[in-house]
């Protein structure tokens, strides 16, 4: 009998135990920044998120603050999700679009930044020009609709990035406080 008590006490200790753990963990994913990018992207590609948490705009983006995310083909919407390192609190974002140049058109619906309960929401409308700078190899088709061409630049180098400024750092570290 006693036997059967140490075993039922030490099952209920178990359950009771792997659902804290869960809750641990989702509290520790909440201390990370998610930068969270809707668009429609009609080829397989791999994004690109580069982060700064320097208060310096012309500081140069370093390969190791970096995240990557592959991107599946989709006609419709779709939500591509990057979630920095814990405790790094960005002040600039760069978006870079695709490693291949297979892309003709990408439809930028918007993006969201969220750390802890508060949410930076940026609208294709704002996207452009006021948060975020496109380089020579994005063309912007239409910023209504969020349209955007990915090409070559005057040199042939195909790179399409864009680039946060001060507007959006301005948004993240009232997010931040």
């Amino acid at each position: 009998m006693k036997n059967k008590i140490i075993i039922v006490v030490l099952f209920s200790f178990l359950v009771s135990c792997n659902p804290k753990k869960e809750q641990d963990k989702a509290l520790e994913l909440n201390k990370s920044v998610k930068v969270t990018l809707t668009a429609i992207v009609q080829k397989n590609d791999s994004f690109q998120l580069f982060y700064k948490e320097e208060d310096n705009a012309t500081k140069l983006y370093d390969e190791n603050n970096s995240v990557w995310i592959d991107v599946v083909a989709s006609d419709k919407p779709q939500e591509i999700q990057f979630l920095l390192p814990e405790n790094v609190l960005p002040n600039y974002l760069r978006l870079d679009f695709g490693v291949t140049e297979i892309h003709k058109n990408i439809k930028i619906n918007g993006l969201n930044i969220s750390y802890l309960d508060k949410k930076v929401n940026i609208n294709s409308n704002t996207f452009f020009d006021t948060y975020f700078i496109p380089n020579q190899c994005i063309q912007v088709e239409d910023k209504a609709t969020g349209l955007i061409k990915l090409q070559k630049d005057e040199a042939g180098t195909y790179d399409p990035i864009f680039i946060s400024g001060e507007n959006l750092k301005f948004e993240l570290q009232k997010m931040y406080k």
